[in-house]
């Protein structure tokens, strides 16, 4: 593997954990507001444990579906 793709592959496992830290205070300072708290939990599922992110599941977790 020549130097040039190691450090692509060295900078993609680095950005990561950045980038989910993010998410993390991103959703932690949304859940803060009483009325964030559940769009907040939905989207820690999806971004921190599901690591999905996709925009119909982003959308789907900021504008749920009601309930019938």
């Amino acid at each position: 593997m020549n130097d040039l793709n190691k450090n692509s592959i060295d900078q993609s496992i680095a950005v990561k954990p950045i980038s989910k830290r993010v998410f993390a205070k991103f959703l932690d300072v949304l859940a803060e507001d009483e009325e964030m708290q559940d769009i907040a939990s939905r989207l820690k599922v999806l971004l921190l444990e599901k690591d999905i992110l996709s925009e119909a599941a982003i959308k789907e977790a900021l504008f749920p579906e009601p309930k019938l």
